[in-house]
């Protein structure tokens, strides 16, 4: 069952979140897998607190289904080495594509009809009451899965973090910011796809 300040607390970390991805666009570097940050901080915003979501579920689910498509593309492509599709953005755009890909399974698993003409998600209380229903138990491997993988990159991401050396530079956009991020994200879409796969909290 999810608790009230649970949903809130993470719906706060993610506009949080979304604030500091578009702030840092403003800066050289992935601006794409910036805005991939971005879009799924607004898009998790919507998850954790429906009642700020002004878009219907066919708008989220075609949204991240082409943005995740269009990182898919530049994963198969390179570019010069000082270019946005350079070949060592490659692991970041490729986990993007998946992120997003994930988010559009999120939306769209909210409107699946529940076994057995149940609302499966009505267990998780207002985080997921998103005005639909979700696909149960069928969708609980795939929920899992998801979940294990966005939780263990969040742990990954703490554990390279702290295996780099110091760097200088303005610490609101450095590595330790970014790293936050990615926790967030992690633990908020791994949280989630527990939830989603029917899971007691």
């Amino acid at each position: 069952m999810d608790a009230p300040w649970i949903s809130t607390a993470f719906a706060v970390a993610f506009g949080i979140t979304a604030i500091w991805s578009a702030a840092r666009l403003r800066l050289p570097g992935d601006r794409l897998n910036g805005l991939s940050h971005l879009l799924m901080g607004v898009g998790m915003v919507a998850m954790f607190a429906p009642a700020l979501d002004p878009l219907p579920q066919a708008v989220w689910v075609v949204l991240f289904g082409l943005f995740g498509l269009w990182l898919v593309a530049t994963v198969l492509r390179a570019g010069a080495p000082d270019s946005e599709l350079a070949v060592e953005n490659r692991g970041h755009r490729a986990h993007a594509a998946l992120s997003t890909g994930a988010m559009a399974y999120m939306f769209l698993a909210m409107g699946a009809p529940a076994d057995h003409g149940e609302v499966a998600l009505a267990m998780a209380g207002p985080v997921l009451a998103h005005d639909h229903s979700a696909g149960g138990s069928t969708l609980a491997p795939v929920s899992v899965a998801l979940a294990v993988y966005f939780l263990g990159h969040a742990a990954w991401s703490v554990r390279a973090r702290l295996r780099e050396p110091a760097t200088a530079g303005p610490a609101l956009f450095g590595p330790t910011a970014a790293t936050a991020c990615h926790v967030v994200m992690g633990l908020g879409m791994g949280y989630m796809f527990l939830l989603m796969a029917g899971w007691p909290m």
